[in-house]
């Protein structure tokens, strides 16, 4: 939710998060970077914040939040991380066309394309989809028109 993500942001500034994917992006200095910050949220998950406890520079943060929430999150962080990544290595041209199709199809990232079509023509819009480079295209579901009301069913 809208709610949800705004409070994304002054949990990272609580974590000392301020730039960089990681510690080669910094020069060496892991401490301020996004893999440092997920690093401190998941290490809260399962160690006290006390004084002094911090193994690899890295001291716990227990944020407060639920843990359905912060597995949210740190998921969001994690694929945002892989996906930046992947966007600033160089590559030739061929190689861009498939590293962007693979971030708009990610499932992970909740990036992943969504069609819908006719039942009848499913096979072909898959073909269609694998002839373009979309190899991991799928069915996730239909739509039911059960005793008369729409449903939704998901594979």
């Amino acid at each position: 939710s809208g709610a949800e993500m705004a409070a994304l942001h002054p949990l990272l500034q609580r974590c000392g998060f301020r730039w960089g994917l990681d510690a080669e992006e910094r020069g060496g200095l892991a401490s301020g970077s996004l893999a440092w910050a997920i690093d401190r949220l998941l290490l809260g998950l399962v160690l006290p914040e006390e004084p002094g406890l911090a193994p690899a520079d890295t001291a716990p943060l227990a944020c407060g939040e639920g843990l359905e929430l912060l597995g949210r999150w740190l998921h969001l962080l994690t694929r945002l991380r892989h996906w930046l990544g992947e966007l600033r290595r160089p590559r030739r041209c061929e190689a861009w066309a498939s590293c962007l199709r693979a971030l708009l199809t990610d499932p992970q990232t909740s990036g992943g394309l969504l069609v819908s079509c006719d039942p009848g023509a499913r096979d072909e819009v898959l073909q269609v989809f694998a002839r373009h480079g979309f190899d991991r295209a799928a069915v996730i579901g239909e739509v039911l028109h059960a005793g008369g009301s729409p449903g939704v069913l998901v594979a």
